[in-house]
């Protein structure tokens, strides 16, 4: 497949590939992501499929497959924050010597990059979903969920030690930060 012919598949098959994935993932950004990501398979595989039924055939079948990933990963994930949560738990009250280390949390926060600290802050604090806080930022689901990881490994490596206490802590960020 020449570089002509891929731009032109690209141009004949993308919105049917975007409203499939669409149906598949029931997120326009995901979808896009799908999308996006099966025409680079196809670009890496491009010396495969001379014919243009061909890597359609492949382009639909790599968004079926990369649309139920993304599928078993949300419930996955899903499933992994429902664990987190204590049902019917009390929010914890923090002594006065507990001042100290919010401070060093709040510091850590405050030194967040923009984007990850808004999402941290619309993620952990404020209890909002991946898809409000994608919805509302204009990104993609996968970019709040990179920048939640890139804002708590930045917080592990300035809060070395207090890792397993903030981890405890996330359902009573909100309060602490008060």
């Amino acid at each position: 497949m020449t570089d002509d012919q891929f731009k032109a598949c690209f141009e004949a098959h993308f919105e049917g590939l975007f409203v499939y994935a669409c149906t598949l993932v029931k997120d326009q950004g995901e979808a896009k992501d799908v999308v996006q990501t099966s025409f680079i398979k196809l670009w890496e595989q491009r010396s495969h499929y001379r014919e243009e039924e061909a890597a359609k055939a492949f382009l639909y079948k790599v968004v079926y497959r990369l649309g139920l990933n993304e599928i078993r990963n949300h419930k996955v994930r899903s499933r992994h924050h429902d664990q987190l949560k204590i049902p019917g738990e009390e929010p914890v009250r923090f002594p006065a010597e507990d001042k100290e280390l919010r401070e060093k949390i709040r510091a850590a926060v405050d030194i967040l990059p923009e984007r990850c600290r808004e999402v941290f802050v619309k993620v952990r604090l404020e209890g909002m979903k991946y898809r409000e806080v994608a919805t509302e930022m204009g990104i993609s689901e996968k970019t709040v969920e990179t920048q939640l990881l890139r804002a708590m490994k930045s917080l592990r490596q300035r809060l070395p030690g207090t890792m397993a206490i903030l981890a405890f802590l996330l359902p009573h960020l909100k309060n602490l930060l008060k």
